[in-house]
């Protein structure tokens, strides 16, 4: 069992002591069974990617019944309605130049969206109706049956 709270807020804590405009939004303990070197790495992908792409990013959890959702928002131009499913395939890459400072291999949600798969949940990308783009990680606080 792992306090996701915890995890995630020393994920924003490690980017923030970088230097790197990253926000927690406190929720207090919420428990899950996971891997948390897995998770912990699919939630760093995700935000490296809002950083990357959007120039900050927002984590928060909120729990719904038995589900738990990670929220890592970003404040950037989102991404089009019909490629949202498409980054999550590996090697594409909405950045079309073949720089890799401008964009990286196209792996990263890729990796993101099967470290959570492995967990039994679930990612996705959704763009804020207030602009910018939400990556949404959906876990259970219980074992599926």
């Amino acid at each position: 069992a792992v306090d996701l709270g915890a995890l995630v807020s020393s994920i924003a804590d490690d980017a923030a002591d970088a230097g790197q405009p990253v926000r927690y939004v406190p929720s207090g303990p919420l428990h899950v069974t996971c891997q948390p070197n897995g998770l912990r790495r699919a939630i760093e992908n995700l935000v490296d990617n809002a950083l990357k792409y959007a120039g900050d990013a927002e984590l928060s959890i909120v729990r719904d019944g038995e589900l738990i959702r990670i929220r890592i928002r970003d404040h950037g131009p989102g991404i089009p309605e019909t490629h949202l499913q498409d980054v999550l395939t590996p090697f594409v890459r909405l950045e079309t130049s073949r720089s890799r400072e401008s964009g990286g291999t196209g792996l990263g949600l890729a990796i993101a969206n099967n470290l959570i798969a492995a967990q039994g949940g679930e990612l996705e990308l959704v763009n804020h109706p207030e602009g910018g783009l939400e990556a949404v990680i959906t876990l259970r606080t219980a074992p599926r049956v």
